[in-house]
Formats: C-alpha cells, structure tokens, sequence
C-alpha cells in the first residue's frame, strides 16, 4: 500500500511539473507570398518532429478579388500540407476569419 502511494505521489508530481505550454509557430506571409520560406520550413519541420498532432488557424489571404485570395490561401496550405505528411503530422484545419490576414498559426494539440 504504501509503493502504492509514493508511485501516485510521483505522478501527480510529475504532472503538475509537466510544461502546460503547447508548442505554437506562427507563419507570416507577404501578400503574394505562396510558398514557404527556407526558415518556415526548418521551423515547421522542427515542430514536426515533437509533435504529431496539430491545430492549423487559416488566416484569408489580402487580395482584392476573393477567389484569388482563396487560391493563395489554398497554395499556403498544399505547402504545409505536403510537409506535415512528409513527417506523418495530422493536421486539423480552421478557418479564422478575424485571424492577422496573411497568417497562419500552428498549435500542437
């Protein structure tokens, strides 16, 4: 009983020793900017590598006309997509329309 109780003591110390901040990368784009940057992608790979679920935040894109701003925000995402596949991360995508334009944030979930 009393292993027991140390073995319940180490754990709920552990836990509440455990970082409860979640790894975030925030991505920021130029206005025409469709492809990731080489620093983007070390960080996106790096993120990859600890963690192997992840909430992607979909900022819209700045342009004039909507259906070109959906097509560079679709671009963004294939590049993320393609990476996070490559380092077998499951991605759950949100749009968030009252998100920075241009952005897209990453959280570890």
């Amino acid at each position: 009983m009393r292993l027991f109780a140390i073995l319940v003591t180490l754990f709920l110390v552990g836990c509440a020793n455990a970082p409860s901040q979640r790894a975030k990368l925030e991505l920021f784009y130029s206005v025409e900017q469709t492809t990731l940057t080489a620093k983007q992608q070390v960080d996106l790979a790096a993120l990859f590598d600890n963690a192997a679920i992840l909430v992607m935040d979909v900022a819209p894109a700045t342009h004039q006309q909507p259906f070109e701003a959906l097509m560079v925000s679709q671009a963004r995402m294939k590049a993320i997509r393609q990476l996070a596949t490559e380092h077998s991360v499951t991605l759950t995508e949100h749009y968030q329309p009252q998100q920075t334009p241009d952005t897209i944030v990453l959280k570890a979930f």
